[in-house]
């Protein structure tokens, strides 16, 4: 939960940034080149090496996995960063890079076992050589839950999981005696994943890391590069959407038979920046699990289908991806099984004018609800 809060509000500052600077001359923008970060290169396109260790300590966020939390994870990664400064995301979130994280993850005990992570990632700056990222991935875990042979795992209840991360980290460089320019050489930052399988395998209590990271980068920089005025994005005031989603996930007890998850979603979104929009609309929600645990004990409520309205933001990362946050309160609920509130993250990605699909994580507040694969058309 934590990491969903900091990373929204992270962006949120971002993108309130962004907006007051569409207003800014090419002029005032030529003059403030000082102000981004070293790396700005005199060819647009350029790529950047790191390499490093982390260590960190799990977050024991729920009583049933205090046994697990007494480790401390040695992490070592690789990365490597693309920043294509023509790109509309990258001029729009202050000379972004994009990239891809390698993590090898030693939880250093024989519950947990050991975890390789492929993760892909945003990364703007929030001032000269200080940066925030965020990123998801796939997880590979080679220690997951088993009834007989790892029953004490209630973190991993799958060997692949879903992975959400964020991070802040300062960059340190030198100056060439030779040709003046900075190099980067030193990068140090804190940081936080989370790793869950969206309820599709029991359990799923799921895995916070914090941790600390140390790490050497390397990568020809050149000279500050001249930005001109960045295209504006589409200037849709208000829109309208209709989706659908589709999720699967697994009823205690673990090992349990698998239910469907069915959604129909419908959103008015108004613009309120260059980057931003403000969404609202109705959610009806059926899921079967709760449909069959209702029936094996009928006091826990009368029906499973439910209705919510939602509040969110949607952050126009490019023309084509955005992210979505969403806190949504439930107006017809029939049963105990759920809190009155839930949230939802996600990413949406635009496949042809109108029509566009999607992969968003349904919680309350720390608990996975299911992992939702939707597809759907803006009126």
């Amino acid at each position: 939960m934590i990491i969903r809060i900091l990373a929204f509000f992270i962006l949120i500052l971002l993108t309130s940034q962004n907006s007051e600077a569409q207003n800014d001359s090419i002029q005032n923008q030529t003059a403030k080149q000082s102000d981004f970060p070293w790396f700005a290169a005199r060819h647009p396109r350029t790529a950047r090496f790191c390499a490093g260790i982390n260590y960190g300590a799990i977050w024991a966020h729920n009583k049933p996995v205090y046994h697990l939390a007494q480790s401390h994870p040695v992490q070592v990664f690789g990365e490597i960063h693309f920043r294509k400064l023509e790109q509309l995301w990258c001029k729009n979130f202050r000379a972004a890079s994009t990239g891809v994280n390698i993590t090898y993850i030693d939880y250093r005990s024989k519950v947990l076992g050991k975890s390789i992570a492929a993760i892909t990632f945003l990364e703007p700056w929030l001032r000269k050589n200080t940066s925030f990222r965020i990123g998801t991935g796939v997880v590979y875990n080679t220690h997951p839950f088993d009834l007989q042979s790892n029953s004490t795992n209630l973190m991993l209840g799958s060997r692949f999981a879903m992975v959400m991360h964020c991070q802040i980290s300062r960059t340190f460089c030198y100056r060439s005696n030779f040709s003046r320019a900075k190099y980067p050489f030193l990068r140090l930052g804190v940081g936080l994943t989370h790793f869950s399988n969206g309820a599709f395998s029991q359990p799923n209590s799921g895995i916070n890391n914090f941790f600390v990271s140390a790490g050497y980068c390397f990568g020809e920089q050149g000279h500050e590069y001249a930005y001109k005025h960045p295209p504006k994005l589409p200037s849709d005031s208000l829109s309208f959407s209709i989706a659908s989603s589709f999720s699967v996930v697994e009823k205690f007890p673990v090992g349990g038979p698998k239910y469907a998850v069915y959604q129909i979603q419908g959103r008015v979104r108004y613009r309120v920046g260059k980057l931003s929009r403000l969404q609202t609309g109705l959610d009806w929600m059926k899921n079967q699990s709760v449909a069959a645990e209702i029936k094996e004990q009928p006091q826990l409520g009368t029906q499973a289908a439910v209705l919510g309205i939602p509040f969110g933001h949607e952050l126009l990362i490019s023309q084509k991806l955005s992210m979505i946050t969403e806190l949504g309160v439930y107006i017809y609920k029939k049963h105990q099984l759920h809190p009155g509130m839930y949230q939802r993250y996600g990413l949406h990605y635009q496949l042809w004018p109108g029509a566009f699909t999607g992969i968003m994580l349904k919680t309350h507040l720390g608990k996975a609800e299911c992992l939702e694969l939707n597809i759907g058309y803006q009126l």
